[in-house]
């Protein structure tokens, strides 16, 4: 069953068209991995399903209901949840502070403050300090831990690995199952194309807003990958 179907989707900023006739879809339970080089335009893909973006045309449909004009808040409401490029943590607020904050919706699920904690150790006992004394691995844990707090149906993860060692994108990447085992599907956006294709079970493929390339992520060759990231 398709969670996420978006078809022709195209965006605007002002007069310029950032993205062209995307189709993209999400099965329930389905990890997605969307790769592409800066500027590829994934990133307001997700801000467009998010409902942060509003000039656009297409259809974006999650869970049989069109979404596509309805603003963030709705969104959020019905089970989709952002990780934002950047984390954009609440500086002014604590570590467990940023978490309840994504609880707001009130959707019910699996997710609570101690499992979040329990999914990622290292914050668990650091709840009353503030997120700059964290490392930026850490603070990308208490941004998709604020995320989960809305028990989302749809995880958009966006950039995560962005700045990041790779042993701490590691310990990101091993969570994932966990998340996508209480019943949430992922669409995570990458760079880095080998990583992105171990951790999802499709695979798109964007350059200059486009979709250059889909598939099975265990049936797209990297060579075929590498060639549709850089146009080649």
């Amino acid at each position: 069953m398709k969670l996420l179907e978006v078809t022709g989707l195209g965006v605007f900023y002002g007069d310029l068209q950032a993205l062209f006739d995307i189709g993209v879809a999400v099965e329930a339970g389905q990890a997605v991995a969307l790769i592409g080089a800066n500027g590829a335009g994934k990133t307001t893909f997700l801000k467009s399903v998010a409902g942060l973006l509003a000039s656009k045309r297409g259809r974006i449909v999650f869970d049989g209901q069109e979404i596509g004009g309805l603003p963030a808040e709705r969104v959020a409401h019905l089970g989709l949840a952002l990780v934002p490029e950047g984390r954009q943590l609440f500086q002014n607020m604590t570590i467990e502070e940023n978490l309840i904050m994504g609880g707001y919706t009130g959707r019910k699920g699996y997710w609570t403050l101690a499992r979040v904690y329990a999914l990622f150790p290292s914050i668990a006992r650091r709840g009353g300090e503030m997120p700059f004394v964290l490392s930026g691995g850490e603070q990308q844990m208490v941004a998709i831990g604020r995320a989960l707090m809305a028990n989302p149906r749809l995880l958009l993860a966006d950039e995560i690995s962005q700045g990041l060692a790779p042993v701490v994108v590691d310990q990101i990447y091993k969570a994932f199952p966990a998340i996508r085992a209480e019943g949430t599907s992922i669409i995570v956006v990458e760079q880095e194309v080998r990583r992105a294709a171990a951790a999802s079970d499709y695979t798109y493929c964007m350059l200059k807003g486009r979709v250059t390339l889909e598939g099975r992520s265990n049936e797209l060759s990297f060579d075929a990958l590498s060639r549709a990231y850089f146009g080649t």
